[in-house]
C-alpha cells in the first residue's frame, strides 16, 4: 500500500535545531490515510544573532534588521535510516504559505504551516529526519517527483545526509536572500563537560507523522532550527578619537594625534561554504585550562567553560546551540589574494561573509578573517595632511620639506668622502656641499627616490645613476597620503574571555603543548550566523601607508604573535554577536 507522512516541523532561528521523540512509523499503517497521504504541521523558527557585550561570551543575541531574517522559498528535504550519519535521501518539498508567530530572544520568526508529503520507504526500525533550507538561491532545486537538484548538475542527488552536508555553495551573499539551513545542537549546556553526548543536525519527525491534516495540527511541532550560512560584520569607532601616544613632528616636541575612521573591508575572506555546519564531537571536552588569565578568571569563562556549546537552551527542552564549525579549507593552508583593495565600507556599516575557520596549525594571519582599517590621522598643529616616516619609525613623522632633508642628509653623511674626492663630483674641495634639491615619486605608499641635486655654492651636480641606485635601498622612506593609515584587525571568536592567551606564559612558541587544540582552538576565525562588532577604542601607533603593505595575504606569523601584540575589541550579535574592542598599532 501506498504510503504519505504528515508531520510537524518548526524551523527556528539561526543556529537551532532539536529532536523530537521517536516512534516507530514505518510499517505503521494507522499513521497514514487510505490514499497513502500524511501531513505535517511545520513551525519554521528564523534564527537570531548570537552576540557578546564583551567580544567572546556565547549567548548574547540580537535579531538584526528584518531583510536578514526574510524567508523568500523553503525546502523541506526528508531523510530515513538508523541515525543521522547514515540516513539516506527520499523526499524533497517546496515549502509556502504560513503563519507567523511571535519572536524570542533565540528566535526571529515563527512561521507555520501543515505540510502534506508523500509515503517514505523506510525499515521498522528506521527513522524520518527532515533537513530545510530556507533562501536556496538556485543552488537547490525540487523536482517534479520530490526529487532533489544540487546546483546545476543533470543527476538528481540520490544520497546520505553526510553527503548533502558537504555540497559546497556560494551564492552571493544578498542581505535580503541569506541562505539558511538546519544548525547543530547539543542536548546538554556547555557549563559542564558534554563530551558523552552527540550533535545533531537533523531533526527526527517520526513522531509527528498523521495520517490527517487535522490530526497533524493537534500533534506537538517537530521543532527544525535553522542558521545562516554567512557571518556577519559590523566596524565602528569608540567616542575616543584622540591618541594616547604621542609622535615627533619634523624633529620638535612629541604631540598626541587625532584619529577618525575613513573606511574599512573584509580580507581573508572564503568565498564558498558547505550547506551545512560541519560540526565534530571531539570538541565537546575541550576546557582551556584558563591559566593564561593571569589570576581573574572572566565571568564568561567560569559559566561557560566547555566553550563550544552555550548555557542557554533555545527553547525549554530543546538543547543548546554551537558554536564552531569545519569549514572547507579547515586543515589544509587556505590562500587568499584579497588584501590590497581600498577600504570603502563606511563607519558603522555592515558586511557579509562566509565562516573562516581552522584548526590551531593554521591560526596564522594570512588564514585568518580580518579587517582593513583605513583611518585618517592628524598630529597636533599638523595641518599639512599628507605626511612621511622613515625607517619604519612611526614615532617620528616628517612633513614633504622636512624628509627631503632627511634623505640629503643621509646621502651627504654616506657618500661624504666620495663626493670630496670623486671626479663625478667636487674632487678636492674643502668647501660645503648641500643637497640643494631631492624628487622623488610614491610608489604604492613606498617612497622611490628619483634624483638628488648637489650644490658647493658655484656649480650644481646630480648624483649619478649608479650611486643613487646604491643608495635606494639603504633609506625606507613612507608616504601617508592625505594622513591615512591602515590597520589589521584580526577578528576573534572566541577570543579573550573563553580562550585566554598571556604572551608571559610564552617562550618560543605562541601554541605550545600538545593540548593546544584544547586552550585555543576557536580563538580566531569566523563562524556562520555570528555577528562580529568590531570597534575601534583607539590608536596606539601610526600603521601602514597601504593596504597592500599589511600583506594579510601572505604573513605566516601567529594570530597571536610574540613580537606583535595588539588588544582589540569584538562584539559578536543574535545573530550570535561577539563585540570585539580593538587598540589599533
Amino acid at each position: 500500500m501506498k504510503k504519505s507522512l504528515l508531520f510537524s516541523a518548526v524551523l527556528a532561528g539561526l543556529m537551532l535545531g532539536s529532536c523530537s521523540s521517536s516512534d516507530d512509523i514505518a510499517g505503521t499503517s494507522e499513521k497514514f490515510s487510505a490514499d497513502g497521504k500524511g501531513y505535517v504541521n511545520i513551525t519554521l523558527n528564523l534564527p537570531t544573532q548570537p552576540q557578546s557585550t564583551s567580544r567572546a561570551a556565547n549567548d548574547k543575541f540580537e535579531h538584526g534588521v528584518a531583510d536578514e531574517y526574510k524567508v523568500n522559498d523553503a525546502t523541506l528535504i526528508l531523510f530515513a535510516g538508523a541515525n543521522e550519519a547514515t540516513a539516506n535521501f527520499k523526499a524533497a518539498y517546496t515549502l509556502s504559505g504560513w503563519k507567523t508567530e511571535a519572536q524570542t530572544e533565540q528566535i526571529s520568526t515563527k512561521l507555520t504551516k501543515v505540510q502534506q508529503i508523500n509515503a517514505i520507504a523506510a525499515g521498522s526500525s528506521d527513522k524520518i529526519y527532515a533537513f530545510v533550507v530556507l533562501n536556496h538561491n538556485n543552488a537547490l532545486t525540487v523536482t517534479a517527483a520530490n526529487g532533489l537538484q544540487v546546483g546545476t548538475s543533470t543527476p538528481e542527488f540520490n544520497g546520505t545526509f553526510a553527503d548533502l552536508s558537504k555540497k559546497v555553495m556560494s551564492p552571493t551573499l544578498t542581505k535580503d536572500n541569506l541562505m539558511m539551513s538546519n544548525a547543530v545542537i547539543v542536548s546538554m549546556p556547555g557549563s559542564a563537560d558534554f563530551s558523552s553526548v552527540d550533535a545533531t543536525t537533523l531533526t527526527d519527525v517520526t513522531a509527528s507523522i498523521a495520517s490527517s491534516e487535522s490530526e497533524a495540527t493537534t500533534k506537538p511541532a517537530a521543532n527544525i532550527y535553522v542558521e545562516r550560512l554567512a557571518a556577519k560584520v559590523t566596524m565602528t569607532q569608540g567616542p575616543s578619537s584622540t591618541s594616547t601616544a604621542t609622535v615627533g613632528v619634523d624633529g620638535a616636541t612629541a604631540v598626541t594625534f587625532n584619529y577618525e575612521l575613513a573606511g574599512w573591508r573584509l580580507a581573508n575572506v572564503n568565498n564558498s561554504s558547505y550547506l551545512t555546519r560541519q560540526y565534530d564531537n571531539t570538541w565537546n571536552s575541550y576546557l582551556s585550562d584558563g591559566a593564561d588569565f593571569g589570576g581573574s578568571v572572566s565571568s564568561e569563562y567560569t559559566a561557560n567553560k566547555y566553550r563550544f556549546a552555550g548555557i542557554k537552551d533555545i527553547e525549554s527542552g530543546n538543547g543548546y546551540r554551537t558554536y564552531w564549525g569545519e569549514d572547507a579549507n579547515y586543515k589544509t593552508p587556505a590562500s587568499f589574494s584579497d588584501g590590497t583593495a581600498e577600504p570603502t565600507l563606511a563607519k558603522g556599516e555592515s558586511t557579509y561573509c562566509y565562516e573562516n575557520t581552522f584548526d590551531v596549525a593554521h591560526q596564522n594571519v594570512k588564514e585568518t578573517t580580518c579587517a582593513i582599517v583605513k583611518m585618517k590621522i592628524t598630529p597636533s598643529g599638523y595641518s599639512k595632511g599628507t605626511f612621511f616616516t622613515i625607517d619604519d619609525n612611526k614615532g617620528v613623522i616628517y612633513s614633504v620639506d622636512a624628509v627631503k632633508t632627511a634623505i640629503g642628509n643621509k646621502f651627504l653623511n654616506d657618500y661624504e668622502t666620495k663626493i670630496k674626492t670623486s671626479t663625478d663630483y667636487y674632487a678636492g674641495t674643502t668647501g660645503t656641499i648641500s643637497v640643494k634639491n631631492v624628487e622623488f615619486a610614491d610608489v604604492a605608499g613606498r617612497v622611490d627616490i628619483t634624483k638628488i641635486t648637489l650644490s658647493d655654492g658655484t656649480a650644481d651636480k646630480d648624483v649619478t645613476a649608479a650611486d643613487l641606485t646604491t643608495f635606494k635601498p639603504t633609506i625606507k622612506v613612507n608616504e601617508f597620503k592625505d594622513g591615512y593609515a591602515y590597520y589589521t584587525i584580526l577578528i576573534k571568536h572566541f577570543g579573550d574571555e573563553l580562550t585566554p592567551w598571556n604572551p608571559a606564559t610564552k617562550a618560543t612558541e605562541s601554541y605550545p603543548g600538545t593540548d593546544n587544540e584544547k586552550n585555543w582552538l576557536g580563538r580566531y576565525g569566523v563562524l556562520r550566523n555570528n555577528w562580529y562588532k568590531l570597534e575601534v577604542t583607539g590608536v596606539a601607533a601610526i600603521g601602514a601607508s597601504t593596504p597592500g603593505e599589511l600583506d594579510v595575504n601572505h604573513d605566516p606569523t601567529p594570530d597571536d604573535n610574540l613580537k606583535r601584540y595588539i588588544s582589540c575589541k569584538i562584539n559578536a550579535l543574535s545573530w550570535a554577536v561577539r563585540k570585539q574592542g580593538t587598540v589599533l598599532q
